[in-house]
């Protein structure tokens, strides 16, 4: 994973939502073998983002509209 895209993605997250706290891994092989450890999740559980379904790596922006859509609260 682009380590200035993640800390990107982070930042605008974090600061849209402080309460939620991003973490993210790098392993071997990254997105081309299918090993991109990349997902958003809800509490509840819902996976809002998976860069090993969509096959990619979102946007922060991507990010911060499936929070809303999601309903997670922003405080």
């Amino acid at each position: 994973m682009d380590v200035d895209h993640f800390i990107k993605i982070a930042d605008a997250i974090e600061e849209q939502y402080p309460k939620i706290m991003v973490n993210g891994e790098e392993t071997e092989g990254g997105l081309t073998e299918g090993k991109l450890l990349f997902e958003v999740k809800a509490e509840d559980g819902q996976v809002l983002f998976s860069a090993r379904q969509t096959g990619r790596l979102p946007d922060s922006g991507e990010i911060l509209d499936a929070l809303t859509a999601a309903g997670v609260s922003k405080s």
